[in-house]
């Protein structure tokens, strides 16, 4: 478990237990790392499907059972995709939610807040309103000349931006030395000169016509 948190960037975070309960060993975290934790839960099917269900019922040769979720959001908040509820002496009440609108996704994690139900939803409305997805790097148009050949990138880039946020991205390439490899160089993008994204980028050579009449008598072959 903390090999894991250590990989989602949960620096504030210590389990020493599985359970989440720290009556006698201590488990420490900030809500911004459980926040980070609720993000990548969210990507799994199986927990939005159980932490998203309004109802569930059982019926066996003897009674029926339903069971409602407990997460009022849950049936308040139709942007919702998760939600789970706990409680510690030390934390209080907590809750960790995610939602989507728009493909932009987000999640909230609140401890110790008697009305984070609302607060949850006022925030989501609030973000969603203010922020939405921009494509920064699209892989399919990143094509840029360069000597005898191209730079291109081989994945793209997203992140959510306000209205005026979108006007202060920039973007910077810096190449190495090893001009006929591959991976050149990279792509860093700023925002407002803050670092806020890098990824490589490669170069390929342009063929010359008896290199495509090779390529294209090769594939023939085939």
């Amino acid at each position: 478990m903390n090999k894991k948190a250590t990989e989602l960037g949960m620096k504030d975070t210590i389990f020493n237990n599985p359970h989440g309960l720290d009556d006698e060993t201590k488990n420490y975290s900030t809500a911004y790392d459980m926040a980070l934790l609720a993000s990548y839960a969210s990507k799994n099917k199986i927990y939005t499907k159980i932490a998203s269900t309004k109802y569930y019922q059982v019926e066996t040769d003897k009674k029926f059972y339903s069971w409602k979720n407990r997460a009022n959001i849950v049936h308040s908040y139709n942007k919702l995709t998760s939600a789970k509820t706990g409680y510690t002496p030390n934390a209080g009440k907590v809750l960790s939610t995610t939602a989507s609108n728009n493909n932009l996704n987000l999640s909230i994690f609140s401890f110790n807040y008697s009305y984070d139900y609302d607060i949850h939803e006022e925030l989501y409305e609030y973000m969603f309103n203010m922020y939405k997805n921009y494509k920064i790097v699209d892989k399919n148009r990143f094509k840029v000349k360069y000597q005898d050949g191209l730079l291109y990138a081989l994945e793209s880039f997203t992140y959510p931006l306000t209205d005026n946020e979108k006007d202060e991205i920039s973007m910077k390439v810096i190449l190495n030395n090893k001009i006929n490899h591959e991976k050149i160089g990279k792509l860093y993008i700023y925002l407002d000169n803050e670092l806020l994204h890098e990824q490589v980028v490669y170069f390929r050579k342009n063929k010359n016509i008896f290199q495509k009449a090779i390529d294209l008598f090769t594939k023939s072959k085939k």
